[in-house]
């Protein structure tokens, strides 16, 4: 039997080929966290890595949380036995408070647990799917044919082209009338929206009034992704949905982003006709996604899901691409199955391996082997990884660059406050 001897967090800080704007602010490095797990036999040592690749602001913790938590478990000396440590209570009590810490925990058992017994992740969760689509997010364009342009572009490379919206309801209805009136080549676009939890549901439920009375071609959309805000909740979705099917004649398929975080809210979208996006880092791990699956069945609802993307590095991706073909449901184009190499190339992709597509179908196919399939180059992360993360988060949560990594906020906002806000902690309780 296989016995844990030592368990490793490694923060890094990856810096971005150019600022990337989102709506708090600009990210200029992306924090992630790596935790590793080594276990022997008194033969064999086997070393499984898993990754937490979301941070603040997108969930109410950060990744100095994240690496605070996996620091301090206490995993030595156990065995290594999957079913039993994701089960364990006080482990649970520990991480999932922070979800992507017990994603990282749970992807670093089930690579060494794979190695230590010559299974792949594909045979221990049960494989539904040879590959999939794509999703591959398009920002906005100057005009509609720098848009369509790109759009051909993404389909050209095999992708589904996922387009944010959220530019205000005129604009919206602009670019999406004069898209839904081009085609390529003899068959018509097709695509998704992504909108954020940008408006609120009336504004949204004004939008599609918008589309209909101008002829818009409904068809063309294969899913809208989280139309209404986070504060809407599930309801808002509800009524997205309900104006919609009062709109058109076409199937829809709204999905739920934002609102989805547990088994509960897994069940009411559900029951209501809401398809899921499976964020595995913001739910907890294939694992818990494993579970919340079990617990629709078990209700007798019927699932739809694609797998989202937090922006991982390879080594989280892999993961992300393996959860897309074990999940029953994940039916879907998912960003999970984009390649990080769409962000992270040459020396920030930190595997040996590469990305495997087929041309054939057009579909992105997981890496089979044991455990995740892969070799981690480890002379790559090493440059990323931060010396002393508790002193680079003092400084980030009192609004300080740190040696590795900067978050630029928007003017009149601070990090501190941001923070102690969504958490609804001190700025300060764990350093």
């Amino acid at each position: 039997m296989y016995e844990i001897t030592e368990s490793k967090t490694f923060l890094l800080g990856i810096n971005l080929e150019s600022p990337f704007p989102l709506g708090f602010g600009v990210l200029e490095h992306l924090p992630r966290v790596v935790f590793t797990i080594s276990a022997t036999d008194g033969t064999s040592v086997v070393r499984g890595i898993g990754e937490a690749s979301i941070d603040f602001p997108f969930v109410s913790y950060d990744a100095w949380d994240i690496f605070y938590a996996l620091s301090g478990l206490d995993i030595v000396n156990r065995p290594l036995e999957r079913t039993t440590l994701l089960r364990d209570e006080s482990i649970g009590n520990q991480l999932l408070q922070f979800p992507a810490a017990f994603a990282a925990l749970n992807m670093a058992l089930d690579d060494a647990y794979g190695q230590a017994h010559n299974q792949s992740i594909l045979d221990m969760y049960g494989q539904r799917r040879a590959g999939g689509r794509a999703l591959c997010s398009i920002s906005h364009q100057q005009d509609a044919v720098s848009l369509m342009r790109t759009i051909q572009d993404k389909l050209n490379h095999g992708f589904v082209p996922k387009l944010k919206m959220g530019m205000g309801i005129e604009t919206d209805a602009e670019v999406l009338v004069s898209l839904g009136r081009q085609s390529l080549g003899e068959s018509q676009v097709k695509w998704a929206l992504d909108f954020n939890a940008v408006y609120a549901t009336d504004k949204f439920c004004d939008l599609v009034d918008l589309l209909a009375r101008r002829n818009f071609q409904f068809e063309d959309v294969i899913f809208w992704e989280q139309p209404t805000s986070k504060g809407n909740g599930i309801s808002g979705l509800i009524d997205a949905l309900n104006r919609l099917k009062q709109r058109t004649s076409a199937n829809v398929d709204v999905v739920a982003d934002e609102v989805f975080l547990s088994a509960a809210d897994a069940l009411t979208c559900t029951q209501h006709g809401i398809s899921l996006n499976f964020k595995v880092q913001r739910l907890g791990g294939i694992w818990v996604a494993k579970e919340i699956e079990a617990a629709i069945e078990a209700h007798h609802n019927k699932a739809s899901s694609l797998v989202g993307g937090t922006f991982p590095t390879a080594i989280g991706r892999v993961y992300d691409q393996q959860c897309a073909a074990v999940l029953q449901s994940a039916d879907k184009p998912g960003d999970g199955w984009e390649p990080s190499t769409d962000w992270f190339q040459n020396e920030k992709h930190l595997i040996q391996e590469s990305f495997q597509f087929n041309d054939l179908t057009q579909t992105f196919v997981p890496f089979r082997g044991v455990g995740l399939g892969i070799t981690v180059d480890w002379d790559k992360i090493a440059p990323f990884v931060v010396s002393d993360p508790r002193n680079e988060y003092r400084k980030i949560r009192q609004g300080i660059s740190g040696s590795k990594i900067t978050i630029e906020l928007r003017s009149g906002q601070s990090y501190q406050a941001e923070y102690e806000r969504l958490t609804g902690r001190v700025w300060n309780w764990n350093l």
